[in-house]
């Protein structure tokens, strides 16, 4: 009996492709109901596949949500469906935080009782998928760490994603939501999990401090007490209405503790001010970004892995709907995928608008979740 099985189909037909995954789940799993099935895809299909994962198999926990692209082991395609069951050797619980964009926090008890539900904290996660809905990653990162922080279980996930504008879903065991965070308590018995967060952008010598801000509307005003666009705009040694051209190549980072945290852009405002898809605080230090070489990143993504997991089993991968677009611009996006199946062997991914690890949220990052 196999560990876990990847399932995946570019099929766009619906039907076809759900019973390709579940030919692939049953002909591998020895096992007609796994213990765990996660799955990604497009917008226009997702309702339909998480009404019939249920369905094919009520006895599993299942968890979902939309993607830009969905990308596996097995290939990638923006019309996909994408799975990773998890036959054994899991232990996992679940729940819901509902109306993210208000008041989360109302929902803690469904953190509490996952939590109950786990034999031990020992190799557990929290993997959360979020829908991309007014700006409310920090809330839900703050009703976990409230919770799950003193317990030293780290939360990884990111918010879901979609091709064409439309609002973002997420799923939790047949129902499907629109403005929610759905998430698993999950620990795995056959050892540990490995979070990482892979950066392709580097420093520059341009750092600011952001003096004048509206931290729930994530806009900041002003950098060094001048207008924020013509600061960015300066450094960059271009015109105001030119920035939303340079924004994919020099985000902005937060520096935090030596690290850099990616910080993307949202929109350029009137007056100068620019809104962003993380929080910013007064007197946070910011620095201007700028890709690096894409190979040396790589490499020390896979140095990195395998010196704390020399063979891992498998891996949920999350990345930045603003990294998918770049590669794919770049037509990288093969290379990229297949660079992840020779690093981490059989893995799924998520491309969304944010990814969240150890209670941050970040932009144009890949997060990754490595199960020894």
């Amino acid at each position: 009996m196999e560990r876990y099985v990847i399932g995946y189909s570019a099929e766009t037909d619906k039907e076809i492709a759900f019973e390709e995954n579940c030919i692939q789940i049953l002909k591998k799993a020895g096992v007609k109901q796994p213990l765990v099935i996660i799955f990604f895809s497009d917008y226009s299909n997702f309702e339909w596949y998480t009404t019939e994962f249920k369905r094919r198999f009520p006895d599993s926990t299942i968890i979902g949500a939309t993607t830009y692209v969905g990308f596996s082991s097995l290939g990638f395609a923006h019309k996909s469906l994408t799975s990773l069951s998890v036959i054994s050797d899991v232990e996992c619980s679940f729940g819901v935080l509902k109306e993210i964009n208000r008041y989360p926090m109302k929902y803690v008890q469904s953190v509490k009782n996952a939590v109950k539900s786990i034999s031990s904290t020992e190799n557990t996660i929290c993997l959360e998928f979020s829908t991309a809905k007014g700006k409310s990653e920090e809330l839900v990162l703050d009703t976990f760490a409230g919770i799950l922080e003193p317990l030293n279980i780290p939360v990884f996930g990111g918010n879901a994603g979609v091709e064409d504008g439309k609002e973002t879903l997420v799923s939790l065991n047949g129902k499907v939501y629109e403005n929610a965070c759905v998430f698993l308590i999950l620990r795995n018995l056959r050892g540990k999990i490995f979070l990482y967060k892979e950066n392709i952008y580097r420093p520059t010598n341009h750092f600011f401090i952001a003096t004048d801000v509206n931290i729930d509307d994530h806009i900041v005003y002003e950098l060094d007490k001048k207008p924020a666009a013509e600061v960015i705009a300066q450094t960059l040694g271009i015109k105001e209405e030119e920035l939303p051209q340079y924004t994919l190549y020099h985000p902005l980072g937060r520096v935090q503790d030596g690290q850099i945290y990616i910080t993307d852009y949202d929109k350029i405002l009137d007056k100068g001010s620019v809104s962003f898809y993380v929080r910013i605080y007064n007197y946070t230090r910011l620095c201007m970004l700028e890709l690096n070489d894409f190979e040396t990143v790589r490499e020390i993504t896979a140095k990195a892995i395998k010196s704390v997991i020399e063979k891992p089993a498998f891996t949920i991968a999350v990345n930045c709907f603003n990294r998918s677009k770049l590669f794919e611009k770049n037509n990288t996006f093969d290379d990229f995928n297949q660079n992840l199946k020779s690093e981490l062997g059989d893995f799924i991914g998520l491309s969304g608008f944010g990814e969240q690890i150890n209670y941050t949220q970040l932009n144009q990052t890949l997060v990754l979740a490595v199960f020894e």
